[in-house]
């Protein structure tokens, strides 16, 4: 890269460089916090990688950034002798190396977790973690570690500044060149798409066996809900009163604590417990029926409240009516005598029917259909109060509108993969053109202009930026430990 013709320039360039220094020593000095303050955080094995690769990431945020900074503005000429350049190579060149083999360990450890999880529980431990960081810190420091400082061992080049440029020696030689970022970067970025590849496969795997699952739990549900809805108009037709056909008797019945009330105005319709008979024109104002004993209603609540709803469930319907069966295949009779309109139950604990006839369709071959059979109907005074009787609906549109909760495998699933886009993703953005770039350079260095190499170089310090960036977006409690520590907060949890 040819000097800047100016300072100003340079002002320009050291401004930019600080600040991204600084972002990459503030922002992965977060994670390092955050693994100590957060317990949700510590206590999980496989974020020990995380806490790895952000140290790495930090050390090139303080090293990195400047000194290759410094060499570019000073013209690819280096001002602090041999062995602060050779210093400065193998710390670059170990932590570039270990940053891959963080980024690879962390796919795998997502890998194992995600699709092989019996076998990683068994396998999984702080000690086996430790002694894998360990070695992915010692093995790039024992290769760069020779490749810098025993170059010169084994070749006929001999060790000093050439006209003043820092270069690792190993350089001059294409093939060696070319065979070191074949073995331990493209192989490697090889090995994380075909993990990624599988750690998709899973997910997509586990989202449709849960939603095979789910499909299967509400057809079952619904078909379920259905035979107690009819049993519930089965048992109200035997509360009916056998001298229900006198127009306009009063029925009354004792005050006492087993049963209660119903009192409904009708016009041209008629209420739940009296006689039905669309071609009749009733006169009467009022209808006051039996009602039915408070015992019945408890038993039919609590039968289906324990075998059909899980007690945190919650209901909003906004509206009720009533269903019946249309398919062919399960048909329904009615039972003899005179014809009930069909209930429906709502949390509120009233009764209503819509005035406009709506088809809905549901699950398997069975449908039903929601039916009204007058203008305005409704119960004015219903008054039960004993054991809140009627908390829930048995509208399946309510079922239909609640969401699936994901399974533990699925959650775990998704963490991973969404983990791993933001890092392997990441990784090979940023990665990639300084190798492609790199090898070609080993075979002709005109072939690649020197802005061109300076810039790729940069975007591997990059990944060390982002880093950060991609963990809170992939992980909540990264995000919320994160927010924390911002607003000051540095209490540990425990």
């Amino acid at each position: 890269m040819q000097e800047p013709d100016n300072q100003m320039e340079k002002v320009n360039v050291w401004i930019i460089v600080v600040a991204l220094s600084m972002e990459t020593i503030f922002g992965n000095a977060m994670v390092i916090a955050a693994y100590k303050l957060e317990r949700n955080i510590s206590k999980q094995i496989s974020n020990r990688f995380i806490v790895s690769l952000a140290v790495s990431d930090l050390i090139i945020g303080i090293e990195g950034y400047p000194l290759f900074t410094l060499y570019v503005l000073n013209g690819d000429r280096w001002p602090l002798g041999w062995i602060a350049c050779e210093t400065w190579l193998f710390l670059d060149y170990t932590l570039c190396l270990v940053s891959i083999l963080t980024v690879l360990l962390i796919t795998v450890d997502r890998y194992l977790s995600v699709c092989h999880t019996a076998s990683y529980i068994k396998w999984q431990s702080p000690t086996k973690a430790q002694i894998t960081i360990i070695c992915s810190w010692l093995i790039p420091a024992f290769i760069f570690g020779f490749m810098i400082y025993g170059w010169s061992l084994v070749s006929d080049t001999t060790s000093g500044l050439v006209n003043g440029e820092c270069a690792a020696p190993f350089l001059t030689n294409p093939y060696v060149n070319m065979g070191m970022y074949l073995v331990y970067y493209w192989t490697t970025l090889i090995a994380m798409l075909i993990l990624y590849k599988g750690i998709h496969k899973v997910t997509k795997k586990l989202e449709k066996k849960a939603e095979a699952r789910n499909q299967r739990q509400l057809a079952l549900l619904l078909s379920q809900r259905l035979g107690t809805q009819v049993g519930l108009k089965l048992l109200l037709s035997q509360s009916y009163n056998a001298d229900n056909d006198i127009a306009g008797e009063n029925v009354h019945t004792a005050d006492d604590d087993d049963y209660r009330t119903f009192t409904t105005n009708a016009t041209n319709c008629t209420a739940v417990h009296a006689l039905y008979n669309p071609s009749e024109d009733i006169k009467r104002e009022t209808v006051v029926t039996k009602g039915f004993p408070m015992k019945w209603v408890s038993q039919i609540k609590n039968h289906v409240t324990r075998n059909f709803f899980s007690p945190k469930s919650s209901f909003s319907v906004s509206t009720t009516s009533s269903v019946e069966i249309l398919d062919s295949k399960m048909p329904v009779t009615q039972p003899a005598g005179p014809k009930i309109p069909p209930v429906t139950l709502s949390r509120y604990g009233s009764t209503s029917r819509n005035e406009n006839n709506a088809k809905q369709s549901f699950l398997s071959s069975t449908t039903f259909r929601q039916r009204s059979s007058c203008e305005s109907s409704s119960f004015s005074n219903l008054n039960i109060k004993r054991n809140n009787l009627l908390h829930f609906s048995f509208s399946p549109i309510t079922l239909l509108q609640r969401k699936r909760k994901q399974t533990k495998a699925e959650r775990r699933a998704h963490k991973a993969f969404r983990t791993i886009t933001f890092i392997v993703g990441c990784f090979a953005i940023l990665w990639s053109p300084y190798y492609i770039a790199a090898t070609v350079y080993g075979f002709c260095r005109h072939c690649i202009p020197s802005l061109l190499y300076t810039l790729t170089y940069y975007m591997c310090y990059l990944n060390s930026s982002s880093n950060p960036f991609a963990y809170a977006l992939a992980n909540r409690q990264f995000r919320i430990t994160f927010l924390r520590i911002l607003r000051g907060d540095f209490s540990k949890n425990s």
